[in-house]
């Protein structure tokens, strides 16, 4: 029986939860600190958030012009992300937007439950037309034609280096904006496009802005809400040209 796309997503997903629960206590089993859990952290959610803005304010949207060391952190972010290959997250996210909540929305909860969404269990259909401006961008081409090959030597070395830390790196980082986009997506849709605020907005860079975004897809701030974007700061410090 040959192995779908979408079944090697579902198979990714739940390995990557499962190390993800077992590497905090592993880590200090293994004799990790408390300062090193921490500091690892800190890195990794850096890299979390930049892989947010990468796959879907520059990438999906192309909403900003990066600097050449915003194209370097956000290169690396999208290989420590484990997400798959870019052009397969801009074709599903810009198909989302183009069938907002129809039958050809890949992942509407209007046909799609919470836990099929959470598995990657994506509608698939004939409707695509590949994402051209993609190709001027030479590295991100580059990643997706070898991205499994370079995110398991890129996660291999780490492990070499200091296997207790890469446990606490990719699986934890996947899992958690994997489960927190999921989420938001999932009740950002269920009854009409919705804004989430408060410690939302920390908690997702901005992304719980979802109505909004759906609003003003060009841009690549959410300020027009009203509320402070993390995300915006975020790409005006580290990512934006």
């Amino acid at each position: 029986m040959r192995l779908t796309y979408v079944d090697a997503v579902s198979i990714k997903v739940v390995i990557l939860a499962v190390i993800a629960v077992v590497s905090i206590p592993t880590y200090f089993l293994l004799g990790g600190t408390i300062l090193g859990f921490i500091l690892t952290r800190i890195v990794a959610n850096f890299f979390n958030i930049a892989n947010a803005m990468a796959t879907h304010r520059w990438l999906s949207h192309n909403s900003f012009e990066a600097s050449i060391l915003g194209r370097i952190i956000m290169f690396v972010s999208l290989i420590l992300g484990g997400y798959g290959r870019p052009i397969h997250i801009v074709i599903a996210h810009r198909l989302h937007h183009q069938y907002t909540d129809t039958d050809l929305d890949p992942h509407s909860p209007k046909h799609l439950s919470l836990f099929k969404s959470w598995l990657g269990r994506y509608r698939t259909h004939r409707k695509i037309s590949l994402p051209k401006d993609i190709f001027k961008k030479k590295e991100i081409v580059f990643l997706s034609k070898y991205y499994w090959t370079i995110f398991f030597i890129f996660n291999l070395i780490i492990a070499i280096i200091d296997f207790k830390t890469a446990l606490i790196l990719t699986p934890i980082s996947f899992s958690y904006s994997w489960l927190v986009s999921t989420l938001l997506n999932h009740y950002a849709h269920k009854d009409g496009l919705k804004d989430y605020r408060g410690i939302s907005l920390f908690l997702t860079s901005g992304e719980s802005l979802h109505k909004t975004h759906h609003e003003n897809q060009e841009s690549y701030h959410l300020e027009m809400s009203g509320y402070r974007d993390p995300g915006k700061k975020f790409i005006d410090i580290f990512l934006k040209k």
